[in-house]
């Protein structure tokens, strides 16, 4: 059997998954798409990675995509794809923060405030034009240059920030 020392990393990936799934059946049930602007966007560029890239977006994360495509054979749809990458982005940044929180010495209640506070972050798009279905993706990148530079390890940090 597995014992947990620590609920507070299973807490936040909980509330995540849980208002992933809220999300999912909020936009199926509105018949609200995700694969529009800035999304499709991406996927064009993850189609067409050998060619340069959109001038109003970074490479990487079409990159990224291309490169789960490659491994999942391109079974899976595009949507799922860029929704994987989002879920796993997100919990990195949750894992990423408790350690933040850990080496600032900050307190456990309120780290775990701020870390319940930022799984909701992804729901701006509800309200939104343009869903921010990349900016997970980019923030873990920008979460961990802040944890190398917090653990005292700046040339590692330099790489991400």
């Amino acid at each position: 059997m597995i014992k947990i020392k620590n609920y507070k990393f299973l807490c936040a990936i909980s509330v995540v998954v849980s208002f992933y799934l809220l999300i999912i059946f909020y936009f199926n049930y509105l018949d609200f798409s995700l694969f529009r602007s800035d999304v499709a966007w991406y996927w064009d560029d993850s189609l067409n990675w050998q060619r340069p890239f959109n001038k109003y977006h970074l490479p990487l994360y079409p990159f990224v995509i291309a490169a789960f495509r490659f491994c999942t054979v391109d079974l899976l749809p595009p949507l799922f794809i860029m929704m994987i990458i989002n879920i796993i982005s997100l919990m990195f940044c949750i894992f990423l923060l408790d350690r933040i929180f850990m080496l600032t010495g900050i307190d456990k209640k309120l780290s775990m405030i701020g870390i319940a506070l930022f799984c909701f972050w992804p729901f701006v798009g509800i309200v939104y034009v343009a869903y921010p279905l990349a900016d997970t993706f980019t923030i873990a990148i920008f979460l961990a240059g802040y944890f190398f530079l917090f653990s005292k390890k700046i040339r590692l940090s330099s790489v991400f920030l």
